[in-house]
């Protein structure tokens, strides 16, 4: 394999092949758990609502603190990751929190805006919220969404190393193109690339693919 070193004053253009590669390792800076606690308690407070809901006023309380359930912890993962500043970094200024997520694979947006919908219909026009199994629903929905970004908030990925080798199925033999190691700071969202791969997947201008 032929090598070629770039730094700052020898620019280069990459071919992304590595989007299909393994990842055979990462690196994570271990956080404060505590963050994720708080998101947890407004939860369980709607889920004891729940179990004695006997009037819409109940129900209501169930939807405005699920919504603060979830506000806390997008704001969480907002701050964590500087979603404002790599909105900034790809030119997306005007998407939401939610849309932002979706975007990133973290969660679906039509369940969780779902329950904005209500929130707002229940808190600003008066409207009838949701029935106790619709609210349980929504409990568990909830609760989902926190477990699944429980890791990203409490160990976010810092470093994420993509092998390209490939073993035959008797596992005789294996084969590598290089591997790669990137690299992320959420202050500018900009990667950092590092690693060795064929020369033929640099170029010293941009040029199509």
């Amino acid at each position: 394999m032929s090598q070629i070193e770039l730094c700052a004053d020898r620019p280069a253009w990459l071919k992304m092949v590595w989007r299909g590669w393994a990842r055979p390792g990462a690196t994570s800076s271990v956080e404060d758990e505590a963050v994720a606690v708080r998101a947890y308690r407004h939860w369980r407070h709607a889920e004891e609502l729940l179990d004695a809901a006997t009037s819409e006023f109940h129900r209501i309380d169930i939807v405005t603190t699920l919504k603060r359930a979830i506000d806390h912890r997008v704001r969480s993962l907002r701050e964590m990751y500087q979603l404002n500043r790599l909105r900034q970094v790809v030119g997306e200024r005007k998407i939401g929190d939610l849309e932002t997520l979706q975007r990133l694979n973290v969660s679906r947006q039509f369940m969780l805006g779902k329950l904005m919908l209500i929130r707002n219909a229940v808190e600003h026009q008066d409207a009838v919220p949701p029935a106790v199994a619709e609210c349980r629903e929504l409990v568990e929905l909830v609760w989902y969404f926190l477990k699944s970004t429980d890791a990203l908030l409490c160990v976010p990925l810092t470093e994420v190393n993509l092998d390209s080798s490939t073993t035959v199925e008797d596992g005789s033999s294996s084969h590598s193109e290089g591997g790669v190691t990137l690299s992320f700071d959420f202050e500018t969202w900009l990667p950092k690339i590092a690693g060795n791969m064929p020369e033929r997947h640099f170029s010293p201008v941009a040029k199509p693919g």
